[in-house]
């Protein structure tokens, strides 16, 4: 009950925590998880951007599946963007996050590590 507003309709910030679910996710099945990005890398990915379009409600108890599509790859940035889409396979709502590639120790802006950059590749759109 508590992802839901009084009406049943999934709460809003809900969605950006499904978004990020399938963001670990997808980092994990590339053997590139945040475990080992903040225990063994030299490097964060933070959020520096997040928007969200909302199309259709999400129902309390409604199964939600969602898709990550990769929409651009910079230098030292990616942005992603989440379809929420419900049992009809509707869009119910589009995510959009913006990431950097910061130093660890000086938290400054470095270049995308290539190993990321192959997996962000693989799922562009």
């Amino acid at each position: 009950m508590h992802d839901a507003d009084a009406a049943g309709i999934l709460f809003f910030a809900r969605h950006f925590a499904f978004a990020h679910d399938a963001y670990e996710a997808f980092l994990a099945s590339r053997s590139l998880g945040f475990a080992r990005m903040l225990s063994d890398e030299t490097y964060i990915t933070p959020l520096v951007h997040a928007e969200s379009d909302y199309k259709i409600p999400l129902h309390l108890g409604e199964r939600v599946t969602v898709h990550l599509h990769v929409e651009s790859i910079r230098k030292r940035k990616f942005c992603l963007r989440f379809e929420l889409r419900n049992r009809e396979d509707r869009v119910a709502c589009e995510v959009r996050t913006t990431h950097v590639a910061l130093d660890k120790g000086s938290r400054r802006a470095v270049p995308l590590p290539e190993e990321l950059v192959h997996a962000l590749e693989a799922c562009a759109d």
